[in-house]
């Protein structure tokens, strides 16, 4: 199969759509090297796979602590929030003001308003159609 637009050949894995690439993977490996002192052991304990983690967690009645630790010189880390700043303010405004427009009705029912929809549903390999429409 080819691309309509660009006429690139298709193989397997590929996305139908430009630009073409193959398909990434959302998989996440089991392998880690996790060394944790503060277990509620004296000695620390190492865990090299996810799985030995959390059954240890599991076993223990545990959860995993995650601190904000930002990088050095920063408040800012790639793999945390500081949520204990709390909430800025404009966002807090907005949240009521959205929370606010949503109680406008009250206990009134909201009005419904239908909406033409078209949904078109094509197989690649065969070109197999079905088509759904609403009113």
């Amino acid at each position: 199969m080819t691309c309509e637009v660009c006429g690139h050949p298709l193989e397997i894995g590929e996305w139908p759509f430009c630009p073409h690439g193959k398909a990434g993977s959302g998989v996440v490996g089991d392998e880690i090297d996790v060394v944790i002192e503060n277990n509620g052991t004296s000695e620390p304990i190492r865990f090299r796979s996810r799985e030995a983690l959390k059954r240890h967690m599991d076993a223990h009645n545990k959860t995993p602590f995650v601190r904000h630790k930002p990088l050095p010189g920063s408040d800012k880390s790639p793999y945390t929030t500081d949520w204990s700043k709390g909430i800025d303010p404009v966002t807090l405004e907005n949240a009521r003001i959205l929370t606010m427009r949503a109680s406008e009705f009250g206990d009134q029912a909201q009005p419904t308003v239908p909406l033409p929809v078209d949904v078109t549903v094509r197989t690649l390999d065969t070109g197999f159609v079905v088509k759904l429409e609403r009113d």
